[in-house]
């Protein structure tokens, strides 16, 4: 009898360069069926769209697909094109990317047609019992089998009459260390390694589970929030088989929720240094390091050294807002200790904040800001919030009780052309709460946008520095500009500012339908894929250091509300 062939696919978008990591979440999940089932079944691993576009013809009996809101578009396009070539491929999806609920699972079926059967939860032990239903009964026709008679463990889809059936009943594996095998030992990661034309990061997970309970996050989002490791001799291990075996510079990225949450995660650092040092080739490593274990997360900083440039996500300096969030034990005074310290050993530091989280106003926000710019961090990375499929944030009660309203903006990296498909990822994300309006939104754009230009980028440090030494915050000196200058006296920045603000407004749309509508037609998407998306922070920053004239308005507007607000200064200065 042949082999059962099973493709697994965790696409993305390679369009647009962008910092992609190995698709680790599929190589687990094959390395345990190839563990259990290993002569029975054909695995093959994919990332690109194109590639498992050109190997349908290999007839393949299932096709399986991770789900994130970076690659739903994509993952639309590519199900209805597998059983446009063969009705009788039996597709799999599994993911965060759904809403927990019965009738969230029910919606998110009904947009996905060509989806027979979701995975819920983590996916290698539900997956598994699958094949070994599909093994029961194979060769047959695996799509009615599946909706006819299968009782599979953490499972849903929907019968023919379009009812949910589900099946919570698989407990999450307890194992500690957890018991599945690596994909980068066994070999089954080794086809990504050192691409050339779209490199991707190696990516490690020394951990599972988060024991924290933000609102807009999926991490701890499961029922299971109990810190599980791997294996320590198997990550070691893993670690110096990517170092040894890849050619390309990359950065690592760590996928624990909480690196620094366990004492051993400082060994674990301590080894990537070594061979980071020994092998040359780490450009640096993508963290997210444990939410209060401040002085761990100092050594491991420390240790790493200038190959990460640690990050606070502390979200928001005002206590009641980080309450709403469930951040509500969050350490802000240990925090800023943790920078401090840093900061005298000579690391810079980014601050992480949110837009918009409920309870927040435009001016706890700004607040939250000049917090963190006298903290000391480097830079203030501030991200509008998305809505996550599957974070508490996201369900309606939650919506309704702080107000939420969102809108749908472009992921700038996530577009393309697949099988004659054109697919375009959105961003959901809260455009408006009980605390702030839509207006208040915009407004803040522009002063993000200032905030970026004349601290991050530098542009007006200087002048920064100057307000500060004479008594008025750097921040707040940022607040007074962010509006739109007078046309009269500022024509060239008056243009420029009003179209930021405009194409500010005009990037969201209410619905993923209306901006479908809007990027797919003919002319409009083939000028995204001829030009990208622009991104109006960057746009602006170039005009500025490129048009003497419009820099010097800017430095006209700076100097006009120093004048206002510094009465002991004079204006010859």
């Amino acid at each position: 009898m042949r082999k059962l062939k099973i493709f697994l696919a965790d696409l993305v978008h390679n369009r647009s360069m962008y910092e992609y990591g190995f698709p680790l979440n599929i190589g687990l999940i094959a390395s345990v069926v190839k563990e259990k089932y290993g002569n029975q079944v054909e695995l093959v691993l994919f990332k690109f769209a194109d590639h498992l576009i050109e190997s349908l013809d290999q007839q393949p009996d299932i096709v399986a697909f991770s789900n994130y809101d970076w690659n739903v578009s994509l993952n639309r396009a590519i199900t209805s094109l597998v059983h446009e070539t063969n009705s009788n491929i039996l597709t799999v999806m599994g993911g965060p990317n759904i809403r927990k609920h019965d009738e969230g699972v029910r919606e998110f079926l009904l947009s996905f047609p060509d989806v027979d059967i979701y995975m819920l939860h983590e996916g290698e032990e539900p997956f598994c019992k699958l094949i070994e239903h599909v093994l029961s009964v194979f060769p047959c026709d695996l799509r009615k089998s599946i909706l006819d008679d299968a009782n599979l463990p953490n499972s849903a889809f929907l019968s023919e009459a379009g009812s949910l059936v589900i099946n919570r009943s698989c407990e999450l594996s307890q194992g500690n260390p957890i018991p599945y095998p690596s994909p980068w030992l066994n070999g089954l990661l080794d086809p990504f390694l050192n691409l050339k034309e779209f490199p991707l990061s190696p990516i490690i997970e020394t951990n599972r589970g988060c024991p924290y309970q933000c609102t807009f996050c999926t991490w701890g989002a499961f029922e299971n929030r109990k810190v599980r490791v791997f294996d320590f001799d198997v990550a070691i291990e893993e670690l110096r088989y990517i170092f040894s075996r890849t050619k390309n510079q990359f950065r690592l990225q760590v996928a624990d929720g909480n690196f620094g949450i366990l004492q051993r995660d400082i060994l674990i650092a301590e080894e990537i240094r070594r061979l980071a040092d020994k092998h040359k080739n780490m450009v640096g490593a993508s963290i997210a390091l444990s939410k209060d274990t401040f002085s761990r997360n100092k050594e491991i900083c420390m240790i790493l050294g200038d190959y990460v440039t640690p990050g606070l996500g502390i979200q928001s300096f005002d206590l009641e807002v980080l309450k709403n969030a469930g951040r509500k034990n969050a350490k802000v005074e240990v925090s800023q200790k943790f920078v401090k310290d840093l900061e005298d050993q000579g690391k810079q530091i980014f601050t992480y904040l949110l837009i918009g989280l409920p309870g927040e106003t435009k001016e706890s926000h700004i607040e939250s800001v000049k917090k963190a710019f006298d903290l000391g961090s480097y830079k203030q990375v501030i991200s509008d919030i998305r809505t996550l499929a599957g974070s508490e944030m996201d369900e309606a009660d939650y919506r309704v009780k702080h107000g939420i309203q969102t809108m749908f903006r472009v992921i700038p990296s996530a577009y393309g052309e697949y099988g004659k498909r054109k697919a375009i990822e959105y961003e959901e994300c809260i455009r408006a709460t009980n605390s702030m309006n839509e207006d208040d939104f915009l407004s803040l754009r522009l002063f993000h946008g200032y905030l970026l230009i004349l601290f991050n980028f530098e542009l007006g440090r200087p002048f920064l520095d100057f307000v500060e030494r004479y008594g008025l915050h750097p921040v707040d000196f940022i607040a007074k500009i962010s509006s739109i200058p007078p046309k009269e006296q500022y024509p060239l920045l008056h243009e420029a500012m009003d179209f930021y603000k405009t194409s500010s407004r005009n990037e969201w749309f209410p619905t993923r339908e209306e901006a479908d509508a809007w990027y797919l037609q003919e002319e409009v998407f083939k000028g995204i894929t001829e030009n990208g998306f622009p991104k109006l922070n960057y746009d602006l920053a170039a005009k500025l250091i490129l048009k003497s004239p419009l820099r010097e308005e800017l430095f006209g507007w700076m100097v006009f509300h120093a004048e206002k607000s510094l009465d002991n200064v004079q204006s010859s200065i």
